[in-house]
This record gives structure tokens, sequence and C-alpha cells, in this order.
């Protein structure tokens, strides 16, 4: 206070984002950061809302698989790593306290564990709140691991790995999914997937592998960078490689592999098809990007989209390589989407449906593209399908 100088979360002097105190008059940063971590980005500063120590910082969040805190602050301190210990392999969240700290709100998740909510009570009792998806048998959801496997340029891509309930090491699953992520300006977490692909894939004896390709955000700025331009190209044999990794380390059979992703996942899907050498016996695609020439001309209307990504969104047009399509495809869209219009779906299936005639187009009526524009008959209607396709189409 009084100094004029700020906390500042950069990645101006590292490949990962670091706190660094930032002084305006002299318009320096400090020559060390003040808080580091040597793998993961830095999320967050925690400060203090009370009167009497008001703006004083009690912690950092950074982000690995997880968001974790490490307090500075002893009571904080105490406070996670007793609930830590009491719920051991969760996630615990502080999410709010009283001031004198005798009233705690947390949270805790994990990937097999939909989130529960919890009041510390006087640091000494827990109260119930109440938990997401209560009807879930938690004893039937697979359980997640944190991992990195090789690019085919060499480049380290961290991986999350759902496997089926009960799932022994050794043992090869029904099949596996490769899963990745919209965005692409976007990365997972090893919660519980809110949007019930991961864990349903799972709970059908399938390996969910997600993996953090190039142009994900929260890796460090190398990772995110070096998917500039590379749409269906060197991003795509990021997702192929995690194919050829699970294949290599003996979870799966060759042909016994499926993509699925939605939004630019989908887009992901939709460049499996056309791509030579494919590594998977079918591809799902959720609302998926299929005109990428279309995309960069509709970004390139908006002055901050294509000042911040429009110059990235660059690399291989699936719907100008229809030709070459030589895996069948399941494209299911919401009729209502205004973020990816359906006629991306359409009109790459009506451009594919000769080459690989068991491909399938579902129009899903009043649907949007964010969840919170589908309806529970839509869920449905997408998991019963994908499953259907899995098992009959892809041979899965």
């Amino acid at each position: 206070e009084g100094t004029n100088k700020y906390f500042v979360l950069t990645d101006k002097f590292d490949d990962k984002v670091s706190v660094y105190l930032y002084d305006t008059v002299a318009n320096t940063f400090s020559s060390e950061p003040v808080f580091a971590h040597p793998e993961f980005d830095i999320s967050g500063i925690i400060t203090s809302q009370r009167e009497e120590d008001f703006g004083q910082v009690l912690g950092f969040n950074y982000d690995g698989p997880v968001r974790k805190t490490y307090w500075l602050d002893p009571e904080m301190k105490s406070i996670q790593d007793g609930l830590d210990a009491a719920f051991p392999g969760k996630n615990v969240v502080l999410n709010d306290y009283t001031n004198d700290r005798n009233r705690v709100l947390f949270t805790v998740s994990a990937g097999d564990f939909p989130p529960a909510y919890f009041l510390l009570v006087d640091k000494s009792k827990v109260a119930v709140i109440g938990s997401e998806r209560p009807w879930i048998d938690t004893d039937s959801l697979g359980k997640s691991e944190f991992v990195y496997y090789e690019a085919r340029d060499g480049l380290q891509i961290p991986a999350l790995i759902t496997m089926p309930a009960g799932y022994q090491e050794g043992q090869k699953a029904r099949g596996a999914i490769i899963h990745p992520h919209g965005g692409p300006w976007a990365r997972d977490f090893d919660n519980f997937d809110g949007s019930g692909w991961t864990q349903y894939f799972a709970s059908r004896g399938y390996i969910v592998l997600r993996p953090q390709f190039r142009g994900s955000t929260g890796w460090g700025r190398k990772l995110w960078t070096a998917g500039d331009g590379e749409w269906g190209q060197k991003m795509q044999d990021d997702n192929d490689d995690a194919a050829a990794w699970l294949i290599e380390n003996g979870y799966v059979d060759a042909d016994k592999v499926a993509i699925h992703g939605y939004s630019y996942g989908g887009f992901a899907s939709i460049a499996a098809v056309v791509r030579p050498n494919s590594p998977y016996q079918c591809a799902i695609s959720g609302a998926g990007v299929a005109n990428l020439a279309r995309i960069q001309n509709e970004w390139g209307d908006n002055r901050v989209q294509r000042a911040f990504q429009g110059n990235t969104v660059k690399g291989m047009d699936p719907q100008a390589n229809t030709k070459h399509a030589n895996i069948p495809i399941l494209l299911y869209h919401g009729d209502y989407d205004v973020r990816v219009p359906i006629f991306h779906s359409r009109d790459f299936f009506n451009a594919v449906k000769k080459r690989e005639p068991q491909s399938e187009f579902i129009s899903l009526k009043q649907m949007g593209h964010q969840g919170n524009k589908w309806l529970p008959e839509h869920k449905n209607s997408v998991l019963v399908e994908m499953e259907r396709f899995l098992t009959t189409t892809c041979g899965m």
C-alpha cells in the first residue's frame, strides 16, 4: 500500500505464468518473481477481505491437473491441510469463510466424485450441505490420472486418462475414446466432468484420454502458441499421437479407438475423417466446425476476436478435403446453434455420405451451442446415439 507497486500475473519472462511486482511509476517489473511454480501456471492471488488485514496476501492459486492453493497464511494452511487429510484423494477447495474463520464453506470433488458441499464449523465439525448428481453411485465411476506423452516432434503433451471402473493395470480396455476439448483456447481439469461424457464412456468400458494438445491454454505459453495456424495439422497430430501412445502402452487394441469432441473438439473429429492413415475406427462430432474458411471470414468481422485469435485459425480445411474421407462419422448439432451454425455439420455430411455411407447426421431441435442451452432430452438422445454408433458402426 502506498508503494505504487502491484502484483501482476504474467508469462512475459518465462514459459509459465508467474507473479511479479510491477512499479507503475518506474514502469518496471521486479527482477525475480514473487511467486512461481516450476511446472504450472499461477492462476490467482488470494487476499484478505477483513478490515484488520485488508489486502494482505493469503495465498496463490496454481493450475496443475486441478487448481490448488499454496497458502501463506498459517491458519488457512492448517484448515486446508486438515480437510485434505479428511478427504484423501479428493480436491478440497475453500470457497468462502467468515472473518473469524470459524465457518468455512468448502467443496470436495474428483474425477470420479461429483462436487459435494460442506461447512466446517469451529474448525472441528463438518456439516453436509448437499451434492451434485447425488443419484450417481461413485463406485461405478472410473479413476483418472495425469500423464505426459511425447508428440511426434518431441513436444510433451499433458493428458488426463479416465479408466473404466474396476480397471486393473495390464488389462486391455474394450476400446478407447480420444476426447479433445473445445476452444481450442481452453483446457481440461481433473475434476468431475460436468458434461457427463467422460464417465459415460468409462462406464461403458472405454478408456477416455483427454489430450491437452498444442493450442490449449493454461499449460504454458510454448504449448499454447505452438497451435497457432495448426488447425487440422500439428494440433491434430497431437490427438493421433495420443491414440498411438495408448496402443503402444497396451491399454487398447489398435482397431478399438475412436475420437469424440464438441465445438473445437468437434472440428478435431471432423478433421480426423479426411486425414490419411487414421488411427480411428470412426469419429463422433458435436457442433463441430467443418468449414475453416467460413469461420475465418466470420471471425474477421469481429475486431476483438480477429485481433486475439483470428490470425491463428489457419490450417487444413476439412470441408475442402471431403474427397479424402476414409472413416465413418456421426455428426450431431443443435439447430439453434449460433456459435457454430448447423450448416457446418450438414454440409460436411452431405459431402462425405457417398464415400462413407455409414456416416450419420442428427439435427437436434431447439438446441443451442453451450451446455446451458441443452434440454434434458437433448443430453439423453446424444448419449444413446453415441453408444449405438460406437457399438454398431464402429465395432467397439
